[in-house]
């Protein structure tokens, strides 16, 4: 028994190198990285090797230049990865191993929020405290600390779960300038822990306290009326590159740059207005090289603007301005109408009461208080609303607030959208293409309906999908929006809504309105049917082919198997037309000695089984994840037309290393006729051409080499193309000549098999030839005996030759026309109804001038059937 070779690679005979990832490890779905292998040695070439995670083919064991991009990345490319050096001289001797970097793939679940209870503003030596919350029940949280867009450290955490989501708290400190700059966190599963949800949006950390501060001042008189502008100046002697102001410890805006002024020292003017936030007001200066370190902060200046006049007291007055809440659905934002929906509230400060309001055009139409539920890290309360109708669809925020102070909010939350469905009749949702989509692919979604909406709008797990799109009437007046999704394509059930567009986005009371089909760009109609979207080139292509044949009789059933290397779960087959999925099967896989398969059994077949197939490889974990596509397959269903008829354009006898030309014939108009041999189609088909008696044909030419079967035609439509007439009496073709000239003849066996229906024409044409050679020998010896006659003599010997030509004209057409008849009557003994003739290949027999010695002329035909050519009708 042979052993199987294996490569031993010796690593460590040269020095470890390192192996990072730009811009970060962390990539998002559908994004490219650059892995860079730094050695310390000269060598421009390393090995790149995946050691957990999926096996990807287009990366193991490759040689690359220094470094390499990977990407669009999915979710196949997560894993760890190790770096080697390779030599030329020796490839097998590697140098140590690299350190392991780990490629995270993001993008997979909806954001986390990311948010500091207190402040971003941290003095140098204290602790900062930075949460993460999301409404998925995650198993751990992980939090980046990025500069310049790249990561410099991350921090994990486990994820409490609590009613309505999961969250977790990362407390960082003492504090020094390395923790400054912008943190993002992501929530992940223990059992994918290379799969992280998408980076929640950006909290910028400033580390304060660090250089000398600055002073703030008011440009201006000490009083300003109520709506006029205000001008605060930041100043140092310190030469900072930019200033920043900050009200309540919370930072205001960008920067600005610091400016030299006549006196030597710097500065930088902040205006405010036309409306000013009291509070306390502070400023910063930093260096250009650290925009996150900042100095220690200023001297506060207190802005109390009431009334007509500002004034500017000295700071002891206790603000009355709080921090914003955070406002969030726990399930969905798309509520039908007549269901119930809940809003929460929630905040890091201990409310008595929180306030949720609704807005249409930024106008307030309804409020609800609720008594606030104070809990460890806070406070919180849920607002339950419906049964819905089209008036509670709007915009929602929410605020905190104490009872002793009824009239002071704190700061409104983040807008969240509530859109009200079900009101009009649900549009349809299509994919100009496959529903399959090769990972990296673009695709449309077209939304359409029979409703003139104004807007359309789509969905991806009850999760709208960006900003609606604007209906446009197509040719056959329908309304349709198309949606453009990609490069990435997140897999999913997608649904699609129509709205209409109303002048008036100012809705009344409840009371007024309700019951009724509001027209809001709010009110979205039924849900149209679910849509599974399908990534696949996740796994290497599978092997689609049919064990009999691809033309199958209508009404008849058809087996086709697919099979793979890879041991799979399912196997799906999927049925194409125009690029279109028409219908799709699933079958379970089948593991053997080398992979797996599957065997597809449709029938019994009618044309919508006709198209083009092909298979997929899948595991029942990842059902939206499929191999590539196999090889495509195209299944021609027959039978539906009347045949059409098969026929020979040449003339008893064949050249060697001719082609010959077959004829499909039929009085039906087909656009396309099709030729096959053995059942298996040849080539495309060709356009039928109305001939002049009417009907219509098609030509098609073979040779020089010509297979030997038995050859038919079918006739098809053009916008049926896979569907085919009944096939034509089959047409025999047993010889095969080739383009040297020689003739590959058939067996005797085949030959004898035939002889019997052919002996008629045989012995025809072997008295006719022996006629013609008797008048010959006849004509020479009248010519020659006869040489020392007058010149009357020679002419009646002339007249005598031109006499005998002419029999043998008329015997060879004679002959001609019983041998044609011969290939056109149908045999009511044979039970395929066909003729064979056979064709002799003797081409000095058939020459213009007689070159042969009369004497070497055989007297009588040959009767070894392997010289003639048989063509059966």
């Amino acid at each position: 028994m042979l052993s199987v070779p294996l490569n031993i690679l010796c690593t460590g005979s040269y020095q470890k190198h390192l192996l990072s990832a730009w811009p970060s490890p962390v990539v998002a779905l559908g994004q490219h990285v650059e892995l860079r292998c730094d050695s310390h040695r000269e060598s421009d070439l390393f090995q790149l090797y995946k050691e957990l995670g999926d096996f990807i083919p287009q990366v193991h064991e490759r040689i690359f230049k220094k470094s390499m991009l990977l990407g669009p990345v999915t979710t196949a490319h997560g894993g760890t990865y190790r770096c080697y050096n390779h030599y030329h001289q020796n490839p097998n001797d590697l140098s140590l191993h690299s350190n392991p970097l780990k490629i995270i793939i993001s993008g997979i679940y909806r954001k986390p929020l990311l948010f500091v209870p207190h402040t971003n503003l941290v003095n140098s030596g204290e602790k900062v405290t930075l949460k993460c919350h999301s409404q998925i029940v995650f198993d751990i949280f992980i939090l980046n600390l990025q500069i310049n867009r790249i990561g410099k450290e991350s921090f994990q955490h486990s994820a409490e779960s609590h009613l309505g989501g999961s969250h977790a708290s990362f407390s960082i400190g003492p504090t020094t300038p390395a923790h400054a700059g912008t943190y993002i966190c992501y929530g992940s599963f223990n059992h994918t822990p290379y799969e992280w949800s998408e980076s929640s949006d950006p909290v910028d950390i400033v580390i304060t306290g660090l250089y000398k501060k600055p002073s703030l001042a008011v440009l201006m008189g000490p009083m300003v009326m109520s709506g006029e502008n205000m001008t605060l100046a930041c100043i140092s002697d310190h030469q900072f590159d930019m200033f920043h102001l900050s009200r309540e410890q919370v930072s205001k805006g960008h920067g600005l740059p610091a400016m030299q002024s006549h006196n030597g020292i710097f500065q930088a003017n902040f205006f405010l207005g036309p409306v000013i936030q009291a509070g306390n007001y502070r400023c910063y200066g930093s260096f250009r090289n650290s925009s996150f370190v900042w100095s220690s902060p200023s001297d506060p200046l207190y802005l109390p603007v009431t009334g007509n006049y500002t004034s500017f007291p000295e700071p002891d007055f206790k603000t009355r301005v709080y921090r914003k809440p955070f406002l969030f659905v726990p399930h969905t934002n798309l509520v039908n109408s007549g269901e119930k929906m809940t809003l929460k509230c929630h905040s890091e400060i201990v409310f008595d009461i929180f306030i949720l309001t609704l807005q249409s055009k930024k106008i307030i139409n309804e409020s609800f208080q609720h008594s606030a539920e104070s809990h460890h890290g806070g406070s919180h309360a849920s607002f339950s609303i419906g049964p819905t109708t089209p008036a509670h669809a709007g915009t929602y925020t929410c605020y905190g607030s104490y009872n002793h102070t009824p009239y002071e909010w704190s700061e409104s939350s983040d807008p969240v959208d509530i859109v009200i469905t079900g009101l009009y009749k649900k549009p349809s949702l299509a994919v100009l293409m496959g529903t399959v989509v090769m990972s990296g692919e673009n695709m449309t979604l077209a939304c359409i309906s029979d409703h003139q909406f104004d807007m359309f709008h789509l969905s991806r797990e009850q999760v709208s999908q960006g900003h609606g799109l604007p209906a446009v009437e197509n040719h056959n007046g329908l309304f349709q929006a198309n949606f453009f999704l990609g490069p990435v394509i997140q897999a999913g059930n997608y649904r699609c809504y129509g709205s209409f567009r109303n002048s008036s986005h100012v809705w009344s009371s409840p009371s007024d309105s309700l019951y009724l089909p509001a027209t809001d760009p709010n009110d979205l109609s039924l849900h149209s049917n679910p849509l599974k979207i399908i990534i696949s080139g996740i796994y290497r292509k599978p092997f689609l082919f049919v064990p009999h044949t691809y033309l199958v009789n209508s009404g008849e059933k058809m087996t086709l198997k697919c099979h793979s290397q890879i041991v799979f779960d399912i196997f799906i087959l999927t049925l194409q037309s125009n690029k279109i999925i028409n219908e799709s099967f699933q079958h379970s896989a089948e593991s053997h000695r080398g992979g797996s398969h599957a065997s597809f059994s449709i029938g019994p077949t009618t044309p919508a089984h006709a198209g083009t197939y092909t298979c997929y490889g899948s595991y029942n974990h990842t059902p939206y994840e499929w191999s590539e596509s196999s090889d495509p397959v195209d299944i021609v269903i027959t039978g539906l037309h009347r045949k059409p008829s098969l026929a020979v354009l040449m003339g008893p006898v064949v050249m060697s290393g001719e082609n010959m030309t077959l004829a499909c014939i039929s009085d039906h108009q087909f656009d396309m006729f099709h030729l096959s041999r053995e059942q298996v189609p040849q080539g495309h088909g060709l356009p039928a051409m109305q001939s002049h008696n009417g009907t219509f044909q098609a030509n098609f030419i073979l040779g020089p080499v010509i297979q030997k079967g038995n050859y038919r035609c079918y006739g098809s439509f053009r916008n049926s193309s896979f569907v085919w007439s009944s096939p034509s009496d089959p047409l025999y073709l047993p010889v095969s000549v080739n383009s040297s000239g020689n003739c590959t003849l058939c067996t005797e066996s085949e030959s004898k098999t035939y002889n019997h229906r052919n002996l008629r024409v045989v012995i025809g044409l072997s008295i006719t030839m022996v006629l013609v050679l008797l008048l010959i020998i006849l004509l020479y010896s009248c010519c020659y005996a006869k040489k020392s006659k007058s010149q009357e003599q020679a002419s009646e010997c002339h007249l005598c030759s031109v006499r005998i030509q002419d029999w043998r004209n008329t015997a060879n057409r004679d002959q001609e026309s019983k041998t044609r008849t011969t290939l056109n009557r149908q045999d009511p003994e044979r039970e395929e109804g066909q003729e064979v003739t056979y064709l002799e290949f003797d081409q000095r027999t058939f020459k213009q001038k007689l070159t042969t010695p009369i004497s070497q002329i055989p007297k009588e035909f040959s009767t070894d059937p392997s010289v003639y050519m048989e063509i059966r009708k």
